[in-house]
């Protein structure tokens, strides 16, 4: 140790959008946001800030331009750019908004609610669509297929119910011929509680084995680093302007420059 912190890498939560920084030896390892609960991934973001000026990227993946050879969008990373626009109707580029590359085949969906009304809250929903690629698509998939993990929840309930059983059990003993109630309450008490027990104990290699396999499914089918589970959102709007936010340098270059008249800040 040479008594210097270690250095920081700051980021922003893509859930309650707050600014967090966390050791560099943490990065690209799942932390949970102190102040949404979210498990957030931490990456350093690009430096480069996303402005009305910027040219149109022409970058091509080299599985679309049809060329052998290092791909120059497995240098890119994720970052997090916000725009804004003032506009019902927006252009959209032709290229992927998760992975970068030209072509979009599907569309990905981003949604944003608004609340109004003291009494009476009505709520509002409005939904964009932007191009994505199959093979982000397919990505996505395998990552919401991959099983959560066990909930606290169920280990805390089978153990009181478990406690709950043997306490009746023990209790119903000492009220002797009188406990014989609660010794049966008990003893069905304790059962089921263990019953939940020995079943979650029995399931856990297997469960994580099945989540073990599909993380690494997912990782198979990602098709570049920068991809993001949630690679556009849709912040809010109020009136005609929409903001939103994103993680791809190339996407958001592009749709800025496509917008350049429309956008706000």
């Amino acid at each position: 140790m040479n008594g210097h912190p270690p250095p920081l890498i700051y980021f922003v939560c893509p859930h309650c959008r707050a600014d967090l920084n966390v050791p560099s030896h943490l990065q690209f390892h799942p932390v949970k946001c102190p102040r949404c609960g979210s498990n957030v991934t931490p990456v350093q973001p690009l430096q480069t800030p996303v402005t009305a000026s910027w040219a149109a990227p022409t970058v091509m993946s080299n599985h679309a331009a049809g060329v052998t050879g290092p791909d120059p969008l497995d240098d890119l990373r994720t970052g997090w750019y916000e725009a804004s626009f003032s506009a019902r109707i927006l252009i959209f580029p032709n290229r992927c908004c998760c992975c970068g590359r030209v072509g979009a085949e599907v569309k990905y969906s981003t949604a944003a609610n608004r609340s109004r009304g003291i009494k009476v809250v009505r709520t509002t929903t409005a939904t964009w669509t932007f191009p994505l690629c199959r093979e982000c698509s397919r990505w996505m998939g395998a990552v919401d297929a991959i099983p959560r993990k066990g909930r606290l929840v169920y280990w805390v309930l089978s153990v009181l119910i478990f406690g709950l059983g043997v306490f009746l059990f023990v209790s119903g003993l000492q009220w002797g011929d009188g406990g014989f109630t609660a010794r049966l309450w008990g003893l069905g008490f304790a059962l089921v509680g263990g019953l939940m027990l020995g079943v979650k104990i029995a399931l856990m290699p297997r469960m994580r084995a099945k989540r073990e396999a599909a993380i690494r499914q997912a990782a198979d089918l990602q098709p570049y680093r920068v991809c993001h589970r949630y690679p556009v959102e849709f912040l809010s709007w109020d009136g005609s302007v929409q903001t939103f936010g994103f993680t791809n340098p190339l996407f958001v270059a592009e749709f800025c420059q496509k917008n350049k008249k429309k956008r706000v800040y």
